[in-house]
């Protein structure tokens, strides 16, 4: 299906409703936030009523994106009826768990959810999943409904469909980016958006506690044999111990493929006894999918994550044999293809 269809479905499918609940994954990145903040506005120029509810409250870094405090959370007092009876509309994010307290407003047969996201592994049925995995990002999804919508761009709504498409591109950096994808920040520009500023509020407004984290991290920094694969493991007892929190790790972990070498870099984080969540980053052709999925994890090709029923060493063990299979299939692949 093309995408001018695809996005005319879509729209025809939102504006079938007037009540909406707008949701993401827990934890919102400036992907999800972003783009809930953009449907959020198409959706009210169109009389409809909108709301936006997380599980998690959006992290302080990114409220700049936000400054009209349109993002509510679970840890607010809000009447169960500015809930209820709504249209849930999960953005970002196809796995139902991740959306935490917004998920008991969808009801058990699904028919009142709509799933809009770009990562790979589901297909779309035009009714409940809209899935796009040839998007670099969420936000260009809504970007390409507004456009579908004929709706205008407002500098505030520019900037959160701009920060949603640099951070999941990586800097426009990883292989989802197209041509298009320059083209829509071209006009996202155009419209207002403060490169300058939406650069330095994303990257450069960390706490210092980050640096100590960082030390924190290399201290466990492990590199297999062949050199193809690094790995940081590290336990909540010893960020507590800088005062660093999971937060103030984000992006770390691009910098273990930054080596010409490195073909996937792994994060282990403990997050409480028999669990350790794990966060994956790969090169080209390398696809970590399988990986992850073996837990029920999920993401893209090289860039995912999942969490494992175990403690930190044992999640170790068990995993990095699975990702030295990725990475040993996508070797054989070239080579068949030579």
């Amino acid at each position: 299906m093309s995408d001018g269809n695809f996005y005319a479905k879509l729209l025809v499918r939102l504006l079938s409703e007037d009540r909406f609940l707008l949701t993401t994954h827990r934890g919102p990145d400036p992907d999800g936030l972003g783009a809930e903040l953009a449907l959020d506005s198409l959706l009210r120029a169109r009389g409809k009523d909108s709301i936006i509810y997380n599980h998690d409250p959006i992290n302080p870094r990114y409220s700049f994106l936000d400054p009209e405090k349109r993002a509510r959370h679970a840890g607010e007092s809000i009447p169960p009826a500015e809930l209820e009876n709504r249209t849930v509309v999960m953005l970002d994010n196809s796995d139902l768990e991740r959306s935490g307290d917004a998920g008991k407003y969808i009801k058990e047969d699904q028919s009142n959810l709509i799933v809009i996201d770009h990562h790979d592994g589901i297909a779309s049925d035009y009714q409940t999943y809209f899935l796009n995995s040839g998007a670099g990002s969420t936000a260009e999804m809504v970007y390409y409904l507004i456009e579908q919508a004929a709706g205008g761009l407002t500098a505030e709504v520019a900037t959160a469909i701009y920060a949603g498409i640099v951070t999941d591109t990586g800097h426009f950096r990883y292989q989802k980016t197209k041509p298009r994808t320059h083209l829509i920040a071209a006009k996202l520009l155009e419209a207002g958006v403060d490169t300058a500023k939406v650069g330095d509020r994303l990257f450069s407004t960390w706490s210092t506690e980050r640096l100590f984290g960082r030390a924190k991290l290399y201290e466990n920094l492990r590199v297999d044999e062949d050199r193809q694969m690094a790995w940081f493991a590290i336990r909540r007892r010893q960020l507590d111990e800088v005062s660093c929190n999971f937060e103030d790790l984000d992006g770390i972990l691009n910098e273990l493929i930054e080596p010409g070498e490195i073909l996937a870099g792994m994060l282990f984080t403990e997050r409480e006894p028999g669990r350790t969540k794990v966060s994956l980053r790969s090169k080209g052709d390398v696809n970590l999918l399988p990986a992850v999925n073996r837990y029920g994890g999920g993401g893209h090709r090289n860039a995912c994550g999942g969490t494992i029923p175990l403690d930190l060493e044992a999640a170790v063990e068990q995993f990095i044999p699975l990702v030295a299979e990725c990475v040993r299939a996508s070797s054989e692949a070239r080579e068949n293809k030579s």
